[in-house]
């Protein structure tokens, strides 16, 4: 995996150095393209693709698209707003008719026999259905006590209107504030008696009181639908003043419709939502009582709009077409300098800047051959410099990652020196000091990049005396070279780096004594170079994320060392090693890497 990382990066450099090439080429072709425009031959063919296709298209298309959306718009609001008005008044006579009912109920002669101890139960019954002659749908007409007790009922009486625990709310609730009027009460569409709406009335009398209550049932709603012998659409809805509850006349109204309606101040809106397109209409009741919607689904208009959008589509490719072929004919002496130029650019970018044009005309196919030789000239000159530029880069980038592995414990090396000074132990200064020093000079050396395995191993041994004072037995150490790899050259500082990162962030953090082995072996065309410590280890996202170049911080910043050493591995060796960590936490890291052992894959690169 780490060999495919270092790969991209080299990938990555590349683009990223022929991308001025690019933008030049394509400044070039912008100014080869506005010179063509000048020329006689090639206005006329654009001018002619542009009468033919583009401009009818631009005029006729639109044009019918937004005339027919238009029209269909209009009349389905103008049907909207019809149906919708004859279902309020529809409604509004049904509701009036219901209060009618329960005024003679409460007031008419025929019924004061129901306020006194005995009435004839038989005769009320009558004179109540006489009252509902007319209704094709009988409604539910009840009279309860004002103790719950029921008097008389024309249905089944609902448990709520009986109950003394429901005396308090609903329907009594509402009526027993304005007594002796009538009152609307809107049922939930949930309702189990499939109830719509009531009409209620309590009376108030010296030898009675109790509530009249009428209840109209969605039947009532179907008749109107009846009557206005609507098929389909629209969809009517009947809200309660608050537009909370709706009752369907027919359709549906989901949760988004009842939404509109709900925050929708006007009486006629458009509304899109959710890839829903809808037309609504709300009506409000003379009296404030109730609101009447009607909903039209726009998806009939909506597919015969993408059949115009089809259509237009479909003539516009003919047209394109037909101006394709047109702009062939005309253009047909034309094709041998056009294939020539062609030809030409086609070495070019295949990486033969040799390649020239032979057209000595003076026309427009004149100009087109010489900018194309020119390009190439230019070209060739180009990418011969940026090759310079990013011989330069790299030679940049290798010494800004070599300047930043510094040895970050040189602090603690000067507090170590100057407690052995308090301390009087004065060669263990010297010696500290020493090692210090050849770290020192060894790490600012930037004349010499490349060194050999030994001279590594000795800057890593001066690393580990300093470690091995600070740490004392915390640190035990093995190292294991084969000496076939001694006189191997290598990129300074490429091993000394990976032996900090163990000591730092692996040993250090553990309690007690730790190992620190160092491993080389000679394995035929490659050296590999192992570091293992039992320190507190890696999760393995985290060591996924070291050694994987798009989440390694731009080269010419400050990095972690494995990651310096990923970036250098990729400049030095081109994509040829290897290096992978193999670690859990609390149980060590062990860090490989292999490279090649021909030294002219970098020494020359």
């Amino acid at each position: 995996m780490a060999q495919n990382t270092l790969n991209r990066v080299l990938s990555l450099q590349t683009g990223y150095c022929m991308s001025g090439t690019k933008k030049r080429l394509m400044q070039r072709l912008d100014r080869f393209s506005f010179k063509l425009r000048n020329h006689t031959f090639f206005r006329k063919l654009l001018l002619s693709y542009l009468l033919i296709a583009v401009v009818p298209l631009l005029l006729v298309g639109p044009f019918a698209y937004y005339l027919t959306k238009t029209i269909l718009m209009e009349r389905t609001r103008s049907n909207l707003e019809t149906q919708a008005s004859l279902a309020l008044g529809q409604t509004k006579q049904l509701v009036d008719d219901a209060i009618l009912i329960v005024e003679a109920v409460s007031s008419d002669i025929n019924f004061y026999s129901l306020f006194t101890e005995s009435f004839d139960e038989t005769t009320v019954l009558n004179s109540l259905f006489l009252l509902l002659t007319n209704w094709k749908y009988k409604p539910g007409v009840h009279i309860i006590r004002s103790d719950g007790k029921p008097i008389i009922s024309s249905s089944d009486i609902p448990q709520e209107y009986t109950n003394i625990n429901y005396l308090t709310w609903g329907v009594w609730h509402r009526a027993k504030e304005r007594p002796n009027n009538p009152i609307l009460y809107f049922h939930q569409p949930s309702d189990v008696k499939n109830r719509v709406l009531s009409i209620g009335l309590y009376t108030e009398k010296p030898d009675f009181s109790g509530l009249i209550v009428l209840d109209l049932y969605e039947n009532h709603l179907q008749e109107i639908v009846e009557k206005l012998s609507i098929q389909e659409y629209p969809y009517l809805g009947l809200f309660d003043p608050y537009r909370i509850h709706v009752h369907a006349l027919n359709g549906e109204f989901d949760l988004d419709d009842r939404e509109v309606v709900r925050n929708e101040l006007l009486s006629t809106t458009s509304s899109t939502f959710q890839n829903k397109s809808r037309l609504y209409t709300i009506h409000e009741e003379s009296g404030n009582r109730f609101f009447l919607v009607s909903l039209h689904p726009l998806h009939q208009i909506n597919e015969i709009l993408n059949f115009i959008k089809w259509i237009t589509v479909i003539l516009t490719s003919s047209m394109v077409l037909l101006s394709i072929i047109l702009a062939l004919t005309s253009s047909k002496n034309a094709s041998e300098p056009l294939m020539e130029v062609v030809r030409c650019l086609r070495r070019v970018s295949e990486g033969d800047f040799s390649a020239r044009t032979s057209i000595e005309s003076t026309d427009e196919f004149g100009v087109l051959g010489s900018i194309a030789n020119q390009l190439a000239v230019d070209m060739h000159t180009l990418i011969e410099t940026n090759k310079q530029k990013e011989e330069s880069l790299r030679v940049a980038l290798l010494k800004s990652l070599q300047a930043q592995t510094k040895p970050h414990f040189v602090f603690n090396s000067l507090e170590l020196i100057k407690w052995y000074i308090m301390l009087g132990e004065s060669e263990l200064a010297i010696d500290t000091i020493l090692d210090l020093g050849y770290l020192m000079r060894s790490t600012l050396d930037l004349s010499e990049g490349v060194i050999r395995v030994e001279e590594e191993l000795q800057i890593i041994k001066h690393y580990l005396a300093i470690q091995k004072r600070r740490l004392g037995n915390r640190l035990n150490i093995s190292i294991t070279i084969d000496p076939a790899l001694e006189k191997l050259p290598i990129p300074r500082f490429l091993l000394q780096p990976l032996v900090e990162n163990a000591v730092m962030h692996g040993l250090e953090r553990k309690q007690g004594a730790g190992m620190l082995t160092i491993l080389g072996k000679d394995e035929g065309d490659v050296a590999s170079f192992t570091f293992i410590d039992d320190g507190v280890g890696m999760s393995e996202g985290i060591a996924e994320e070291l050694i994987t170049i798009h989440k390694i911080p731009n080269a010419m910043k400050e990095g972690t060392g494995v990651q310096n050493i990923v970036r250098r591995l990729q400049l030095y060796y081109h994509g040829n090693a290897q290096i992978t960590i193999d670690s859990a936490p609390m149980k060590g890291t062990a860090i490989t890497m292999v490279i090649p052992k021909d030294e002219m894959l970098w020494t020359n690169g």
